[in-house]
């Protein structure tokens, strides 16, 4: 049995990378998105998840390429036949994704503070449309100084808030900026359709198992129960293409 090895790759969006590798087995460990894999000049064959790859076919050179539109980081693994995978179906090996979703530029955060200004105070997170991407939204914190400090109110909604803040800084340092844009206003009334979120919203970050998608056109909005209360907003999410 030859000695596996592992290899990092990253490749630019429609990019590709070669490796030159000599093994019957390949298998993708990591990967932010989809790939496609060329052997020994044959193919390419895919799109490839991470954790799906060939075996018993003999090769010295393969050839990995994006299959998403978008930069693309993982790993791959490189064996012979006497190789053992246990891996069950659908699992990934244990490995940094959330750093891999980063390096790919592809995590953002936001935090700002609004004063109310004698009405309410709301502050979103907003995907212009036409913007060809999704925003992945699993955790939020917020904190206003209110009357009813516990209380306050977010959601989804389709209507733009007023005022532009800036846009959503990359988690890579010197990453480029998001494609979404924060935003706030002191609207005179609460937004229809949003869900008080009650006591476990202040101060303490508000993450969900499912997360928020945010599709073009339309926004996250969180806004005070009561007027002319300064509202903090802190959120974090991930960017990728809405296909």
């Amino acid at each position: 049995m030859k000695a596996f090895k592992v290899y990092p790759f990253s490749v630019a969006a429609g990019g590709s990378q070669v490796i030159l590798a000599e093994g019957s087995f390949v298998r993708i460990m990591a990967a932010t998105s989809e790939v496609n894999l060329t052997i020994d000049g044959v193919g390419p064959f895919g799109p490839i998840a991470a954790g799906q790859g060939f075996r018993d076919r003999p090769f010295k050179r393969i050839v990995i390429s994006d299959a998403s539109g978008a930069a693309n980081v993982g790993s791959v693994i490189v064996a012979d036949n006497d190789f053992v995978d246990q891996t069950l179906l659908g699992t990934v090996s244990v490995i940094d994704g959330g750093k891999l979703l980063t390096l790919a530029q592809k995590t953002f955060a936001t935090r700002l503070s609004v004063a109310g200004s004698g009405n309410y105070t709301a502050i979103q997170l907003w995907n212009p449309a036409g913007s060809g991407k999704r925003l992945v939204m699993r955790q939020f914190v917020g904190f206003n100084n209110g009357t009813n400090t516990n209380d306050m109110y977010c959601g989804l909604t389709a209507t733009q808030l007023t005022l532009l803040s800036g846009n959503g800084k990359s988690k890579l340092s010197g990453g480029a900026d998001s494609t979404a844009q924060v935003r706030y206003q002191n609207p005179v009334g609460v937004a229809t359709g949003l869900a008080q979120t009650g006591v476990m919203f202040v101060k303490v970050p508000v993450s969900d198992s499912e997360p928020y998608v945010i599709k073009p056109g339309y926004g996250f909005v969180i806004q005070t129960e009561d007027v002319n209360a300064t509202l903090k907003v802190g959120m974090t999410w991930i960017e990728e293409l809405d296909v």
